[in-house]
């Protein structure tokens, strides 16, 4: 599946038996406050209708992501976004992290003008790849 990077939020969606709606998440009483931004120092999207969620971390604070139980609410999401054959990114300036349920590939730094991240089951071994190519011009 391909998808480019575009500034959108969705509608608010929940995620299985996580039931995590990262798209008002600041304004949910009953999000876990660990994971607001003023906290977490992150900010989670919903773009591509569900398709990609992106943790856009605080330049400041790089290694937040990796934050114990921020980790492993990435880990739980990754999981669930494979199974739907979706994303999710972390975004550290222009520095992105694909994180996947066996690992995490660092993509380096992307600018996804004009670029798309690419996920693709690998039929052999059903694990992920993970690339950044140009993207197809338009009809």
């Amino acid at each position: 599946m391909v998808w480019a990077k575009q500034p959108c939020l969705t509608s608010p969606s929940s995620f299985n038996r996580l039931e995590i709606t990262f798209a008002i998440a600041p304004l949910d009483e009953n999000f876990p406050d660990e994971f607001k931004p003023q906290r977490s120092r992150i900010v989670f999207t919903v773009e591509h209708g569900g398709r990609r969620v992106s943790a856009h971390v605080d330049a400041a604070f790089p290694g937040a992501w990796q934050e114990k139980k921020l980790y492993a609410l990435l880990k739980r999401l990754s999981a669930v976004q494979a199974q739907k054959n979706s994303q999710l990114l972390v975004f550290i300036a222009k520095r992105v992290i694909a994180i996947l349920p066996d690992r995490d590939v660092d993509l380096g730094d992307v600018n996804l003008e004009g670029n798309t991240i690419y996920y693709e089951k690998n039929r052999m071994t059903g694990r992920i790849e993970v690339t950044v190519s140009a993207a197809s011009p338009g009809p």
